[in-house]
């Protein structure tokens, strides 16, 4: 089966087609690998940094409450107790690392399903080159405006002008081809690729 996305010039206006390749656009869906790939990506960017005091931390406490006998209270010991007020928690949070990573074969293979996604449901533009001489930017707000894009991620091959246009749009972000995030694609409802990116993503992806 023939893959292929509509191509833009630079203006966005419409100017043909381009194939793409099948082995990196046109895989089998595998959701729970999308799950996989997702969660792990996000479980890295977690700091872990979450801390409470346990009873040997917690100032203070070291004379007896009260008497052990005679009150009507249960005994205590401390008033530093995690059955008290004020007192260390029972088994709290600590520092940790929350990340774990998939094999990198895992990784080509989820970036290469939810590319497939976007695919199939249009949703990848071709440019013939997103490169200008100097970062603006009002024409990339005019350009999604043009093509009735609201939520876009640019991808080019290291094009430091485009990745400041595009920083100040909400609802817009830039990625190279090369750093290309799992996350990023499936955030974003449209990929606006130029065709030096489109040549690298179906290389180091094939």
């Amino acid at each position: 089966m023939e893959l292929r996305a509509k191509r833009f010039d630079k203006s966005g206006k419409l100017s043909g087609d381009v194939e793409l390749s099948a082995q990196v656009f046109g895989v089998t869906p595998r959701r729970h690998l999308l799950w996989e790939a997702v969660t792990a990506q996000r479980a890295r960017a977690r700091q872990g940094t979450a801390k409470v005091k346990e009873q040997p931390e917690v100032r203070g406490g070291g004379k007896k409450p009260y008497k052990q006998k005679g009150t009507g209270n249960a005994r205590q010991g401390s008033i530093r107790s995690p059955l008290m007020p004020g007192g260390g928690r029972i088994f709290g949070p600590r520092p940790r690392d929350y990340s774990y990573r998939l094999s990198k074969k895992a990784q080509r293979e989820a970036l290469r399903v939810a590319l497939s996604d976007k695919t199939r449901d249009g949703k990848i533009l071709v440019f013939e080159d997103l490169r200008s001489k100097e970062p603006k930017t009002k024409p990339m707000k005019e350009l999604l405006e043009k093509l009735n894009v609201t939520k876009a991620l640019f991808v080019d091959v290291k094009n430091d002008s485009l990745a400041k246009s595009v920083r100040n749009l909400p609802k817009a972000k830039y990625a190279e081809a090369s750093e290309m995030s799992l996350f990023d694609v499936m955030k974003y409802d449209h990929l606006l690729v130029s065709s030096a990116a489109l040549k690298s993503m179906e290389k180091v992806l094939a």
